[in-house]
């Protein structure tokens, strides 16, 4: 190979990053800047509401083993450490106080109707929502 053939390869190249990164780093602000628009638009309506953002657990709050418990019926095949669980996230996103509540009964969501648990569609829609 020639000395003009490998400068025009190394000039091919460099090009060649150089076109590749710079519309890169375009595509990132344009997504940055969108991203920033959209927060500032949903933002206002989620900050009205009080949505925005999952409140800080109290640091005072009594362990919800200390709050009456009342019976929980369970379905069949539920077993009881999934129950204590259940009831300790419920309990912590309340507060912790354990006044004001009460787990009365646990059962399987039922599918939807395309076909995923409920669960499974909350994360969906939850990772999705941007989009």
């Amino acid at each position: 190979m020639s000395a003009e053939g490998l400068s025009l390869s190394l000039n091919v190249v460099a090009s060649g990053f150089l076109v590749t990164f710079t519309a890169l780093v375009l595509l990132i602000l344009v997504i940055t800047v969108f991203g920033k628009i959209m927060t500032a638009v949903t933002g206002r309506k989620d900050k009205a509401s009080g949505a925005g953002t999952p409140a800080a657990p109290k640091k005072d709050a009594k362990p919800a083993a200390s709050a009456p418990q009342a019976a929980v019926v369970k379905e069949d095949g539920i077993p009881g450490d999934v129950i204590a669980v259940i009831s300790a996230a419920v309990a912590a996103m309340m507060g912790g106080s354990g006044k004001g509540f009460a787990i009365r009964s646990i059962k399987r969501a039922p599918k939807t109707k395309e076909g995923r648990p409920a669960w499974s569609m909350a994360g969906l829609q939850q990772n999705t929502a941007g989009f």
